[in-house]
């Protein structure tokens, strides 16, 4: 992937958001790095340009398979906040169930029961 990445520097072709979500993809699925993943992303914001709904789901699955599910969430919804769409309901449930499974806390504690 570097080496698409350095070839296409030098010929002076600039990255485009689908050029990102290739480069995000192949990242997730070989090595699953989320910082590497979010460097990506965050070169991209800062080129101005935005994801479309193919890439933040790639980095939501992500960062819900890293158990951070905060991070997920802040991803849904800056995408939700700029896009001209919402993330399908199927992203929402996922976080929702990311997130309570991340903050469940196990107590052992009884209620008395009143007479």
């Amino acid at each position: 992937m570097r080496q698409v990445l350095d070839e296409m520097n030098a010929n002076g072709i600039s990255r485009n958001a689908t050029t990102y979500r290739h480069i995000i993809h192949f990242h997730a699925a070989t090595s699953q790095t989320l910082a590497q993943c979010l460097v990506f992303y965050n070169e991209m914001r800062e080129a101005g340009l935005r994801p479309d709904l193919q890439t933040i789901e790639e980095l939501i699955n992500l960062a819900l398979l890293h158990s951070a599910p905060r991070l997920a969430l802040d991803l849904a919804l800056e995408f939700e906040n700029e896009s001209n769409y919402d993330p399908p309901l199927s992203l929402w449930s996922l976080l929702l169930g990311s997130s309570a499974s991340n903050h469940f806390v196990s107590v052992n504690f009884r209620f008395p029961i009143v007479q």
